[in-house]
């Protein structure tokens, strides 16, 4: 389990500075700690946070309707860290496109999760605009 017990405190790593204890969290398969590493590396702010961003935003596989909101939170991040380097990753959010992300179920289902995934990759691609306005 590395260094981290069940019961994990991003907070208590942003207080300490932990960029290594945070970045390893972002290999964690709860979304929700995922999501406050993501937050946290924004908070701090370093661009030696920039490669584990970029390495979130270039995975491939299956995407969530969760998942792809991660990379609205990812979007934010790079706006806060404020790095020119981002901007080819924060273009290509801005370009996303929902993919085969909509599993079975019945028909109203299937329609309810391709309204959800396309109100998840508009406020991605808001985030990344916002992003880009800040860097500049």
């Amino acid at each position: 389990m590395g260094i981290f017990s069940k019961k994990l405190s991003v907070r208590k790593f942003v207080k300490e500075q932990n960029l290594p204890a945070i970045i390893e969290l972002l290999d964690n398969e709860d979304i929700k700690i995922k999501k406050e590493a993501i937050l946290a590396l924004g908070q701090i702010g370093d661009e030696t946070c920039l490669p584990p961003l970029f390495k979130i935003i270039n995975e491939q596989g299956f995407m969530t309707t969760e998942k792809i909101a991660l990379l609205g939170d990812v979007a934010w991040a790079l706006g806060e860290i404020g790095d020119k380097k981002a901007k080819p990753s924060l273009k290509f959010l801005q370009e996303l496109k929902p993919g085969t992300s909509i599993g079975g179920g019945s028909f109203e289902e299937m329609m309810r999760q391709a309204a959800e995934l396309k109100e998840t990759v508009d406020a991605v691609k808001q985030k990344a605009n916002e992003a880009l306005k800040k860097i500049g």
